[in-house]
């Protein structure tokens, strides 16, 4: 008889057992789902503390964390648990599965939002870097170029060979071995780099304009009076004598252009190279 009554009073608590787990479940679930989230969200960031240089300025100007970006992360993640305890509804399952299946998409649309909000920042960024070199170059009285072609004629301006000591006493009694820096004309294997890249055009100066290459030497045999480099190259626009047939970016160009325009008086453009 006391048996009948144990098991009577075993059926009776099944239900409630039942309800309790389920409960517990949902909400393990719903835990989960919202660490799996919170994990898709600010992982990305956080690794990029960890992989961008150190700034050169006096303060940090790249905030990775702004309260904006905690709200809306916080927010999706709990969403994410939500929704995960929505499609796992019932008892307690095995953690690691439950975490797995919540974070594939999570993780996969929070990485496509931080590649495309990183990139549109960036493209800001070089946007106004342009406008601000324009702006100088138009104070400045600079103007801009392209070609399209680009031939060097002639040979280099005459000069101390590179890589070279200045006299053979020196390279004898040198404690250290002399290093020399290498051109930037020197292709040079070009280091790995997987991430967004910025494809920037290259520039040399124009120094003046020729109708013939004879004039165009001429030209550059003046001209090096003042810029020892200069040489001529043949263009779709015709012959140019330019400061260097090393491109440069735009605003090293722009900052070589007006020394030369305030230190020698002379009036150069920027030439855009092909690529």
């Amino acid at each position: 008889m006391e048996n009948v009554i144990k098991d009577s009073r075993t059926l009776a608590s099944a239900p409630e057992v039942a309800r309790k787990d389920l409960v517990i479940g949902t909400l393990a679930n719903l835990v989960i789902g919202t660490v799996a989230g919170l994990a898709a969200v600010f992982l990305p960031r956080m690794m990029l503390l960890l992989s961008v240089d150190t700034e050169l300025a006096p303060d940090r100007y790249i905030t990775m964390f702004q309260p904006d970006f905690i709200t809306l992360g916080v927010a999706f993640a709990v969403t994410v648990g939500v929704v995960c305890a929505i499609v796992e509804f019932g008892p307690l399952q095995e953690p690691k599965a439950i975490f797995m299946t919540a974070l594939g998409i999570p993780a996969l649309l929070s990485g496509v939002l931080n590649t495309a909000s990183a990139t549109n920042n960036l493209q800001k960024a070089e946007q106004q870097k342009v406008a601000v070199l324009r702006g100088v170059s138009e104070e400045s009285g600079i103007a801009h170029e392209q070609v399209r072609t680009w031939e060097v004629v002639g040979t280099p301006p005459a000069g101390p060979a590179p890589g070279k000591p200045s006299s053979a006493l020196d390279s004898r009694f040198a404690l250290v071995t002399p290093a020399f820096a290498e051109s930037f004309g020197v292709a040079q294997s070009a280091r790995f780099d997987p991430g967004i890249q910025i494809q920037r055009p290259s520039y040399v100066l124009a120094l003046g304009r020729a109708n013939s290459e004879a004039e165009a030497e001429r030209l550059a045999r003046a001209l090096q009076k003042d810029v020892p480099t200069a040489q001529v190259v043949r263009t779709d626009q015709g012959f140019f004598v330019v400061d260097s047939v090393t491109p440069r970016s735009e605003a090293d160009a722009l900052l070589r252009a007006i020394q030369l325009k305030s230190k020698k008086n002379l009036n150069p453009s920027l030439l855009q190279v092909p690529k």
